[in-house]
């Protein structure tokens, strides 16, 4: 909001605390965290164009990439507007390989959110192994 410019200074700037109780999201269960998260990632990636970050930059390609996994995680839970949102977040938010983001529409289109993300969820666990 103040425009200011981001840099990276090599050190600890701030400290976090958690205090656990009723309502926080970062306790409660992933899936809520995942449902409030979406609503913040679009602000982060206006935020970082307001900044000047060049949208064919490495953090760019890390955001796109990120929210690549968040719609897929969205789809998995059922949370289909959301998932839609999120590709498309990563689509137009950087130079990360697009080549996935067009198996993962199709499929959604085809057989639903829910289904793909299940399906991406799987494929990722055999990729670990």
């Amino acid at each position: 909001a103040a425009k200011t410019r981001l840099v990276h200074c090599g050190s600890t700037v701030s400290c976090q605390r958690e205090h656990p109780g009723f309502g926080r999201v970062s306790q409660g269960p992933f899936a809520a965290y995942l449902r409030e998260e979406s609503s913040f990632l679009p602000k982060l990636y206006e935020c970082a164009l307001e900044a000047g970050v060049p949208v064919d930059s490495d953090e760019m390609s890390v955001f796109s990439r990120f929210t690549f996994l968040r719609a897929r995680q969205l789809g998995a839970l059922g949370e289909s507007e959301l998932a839609w949102k999120a590709l498309e977040l990563s689509k137009r938010s950087g130079t990360y390989n697009q080549k996935f983001h067009w198996p993962v529409q199709v499929l959604a289109k085809a057989i639903g959110w829910k289904a793909t993300g299940k399906i991406c969820e799987l494929h990722d666990s055999l990729l670990k192994r």
